[in-house]
């Protein structure tokens, strides 16, 4: 992108390779059967896939977009508050009530979102945070409905399917809004593309879907803190960009607030009030 690709061109040419070669692997090994427990591929899954698969590719657009205006470190931790705080209110909203452990992720989340655009707020393009807050949103807003309504069937034949949902996201936007012109300046932004397709869209995607099968969305948001981190990393090393110190302490209780999601926390930091609110009656005057 920096070199000049569009972010559609790259999102469209990454994932229609992806789409091309997973969907030619899985028709000649069978892997796209179900199998075990999993539920054969009706109607209603293949739709629902491809939803979802559109639900990802716009907030894949919407994402791209956003790295136009703003610095992959910061668009990275952005990301991840975002996506923190939505999936503990809807969370929230579907277990009807907040446990004092969502209450603490919820206030190190905005905390964090404070001192990452408060004390800089003037600094950063308002275009792009709306972006990638908006990308982050419809994400996670995507895991839920993916374990929700796919959770039983084959996962590579939901991520086959939500790769062509995404292809057809950007391929909707690429020939009616992008002029329908396919921009690679270079060999490096073949190689990226190649990289993003098979690594990342296949290999990774297929990763994902198998993680939140067996544990669940919420449990998978637990290794977000280690993708941000290291997103901060790549960025600072090839990409020579910086955080302020007040992003430093915003990406503290951003991550703190991640790393204290799991389930373990969540039974000891509950337990823990739930044991303080039971003394605290006990002392109560009788009248």
């Amino acid at each position: 992108m920096l070199e000049g690709m569009t972010p559609v061109t790259l999102l469209l040419l990454r994932f229609a390779i992806a789409g091309i070669v997973f969907t030619l692997i899985l028709r000649l090994t069978g892997l796209a059967k179900a199998k075990g427990d999993d539920l054969a591929m009706s109607r209603r899954g293949l739709m629902l896939a491809l939803i979802g698969g559109i639900m990802n590719g716009i907030s894949a657009l919407s994402y791209y977009f956003g790295l136009m205006h703003l610095d992959a470190s910061f668009a990275a931790m952005l990301g991840a508050a975002v996506y923190s705080v939505t999936a503990i209110v809807i969370g929230s909203f579907i277990n009807n009530g907040l446990s004092a452990h969502t209450i603490l992720r919820l206030s190190l989340g905005l905390i964090g979102l404070y001192f990452l655009l408060g004390p800089s707020g003037g600094d950063v393009s308002l275009l792009g945070v709306g972006l990638v807050s908006f990308a982050s949103l419809i994400f996670g807003i995507y895991l839920i409905f993916i374990q929700k309504y796919l959770g039983d069937y084959n996962t590579l034949a939901v991520s086959e399917l939500s790769i062509w949902g995404i292809v057809l996201a950007v391929s909707t936007y690429w020939l009616f809004f992008d002029g329908g012109a396919i921009q690679v300046s270079s060999a490096a932004g073949w190689a990226t593309i190649l990289i993003q397709g098979i690594v990342v869209s296949i290999i990774g995607r297929f990763a994902m879907m198998k993680a939140i099968k067996q544990m669940g969305g919420g449990e998978y948001s637990l290794l977000s803190p280690l993708e941000t981190m290291l997103a901060v990393v790549w960025a600072m090393i090839f990409l020579g960009e910086t955080l302020s110190q007040p992003q430093m302490v915003g990406a503290v209780f951003i991550l703190s607030g991640l790393v204290v999601s799991g389930e373990w926390f969540a039974t000891r930091i509950n337990g823990l009030f739930a044991g303080r609110r039971k003394l605290a009656l006990r002392r109560m005057p009788v009248a």
